[in-house]
């Protein structure tokens, strides 16, 4: 299953039917998908600017299907 906006390159994938918490990624990922920014508190936000140096954040995931490893290398 992947999501995408009309028109464009699928920008999430699911490797099977979202069930149990994984339908609240998948809601989420819909609703980022269509342009709908994320509820962060502000405070929160101001906290992240406010972090000492230079920050890179790398996001990481778990690919536990062994089928799916392949897709899972950058």
């Amino acid at each position: 299953m992947s999501i995408a906006l009309a028109g464009e390159a699928p920008r999430v994938t699911f490797a099977g039917v979202p069930m149990g918490h994984e339908f609240n990624s998948l809601v989420l990922a819909l609703l980022y998908a269509g342009g709908h920014p994320p509820k962060v508190d502000e405070a929160l936000l101001e906290q992240i600017r406010n972090l000492p140096g230079n920050v890179i954040l790398k996001p990481m995931y778990p690919c536990p299907a062994r089928a799916a490893r392949k897709r899972c290398r950058p």
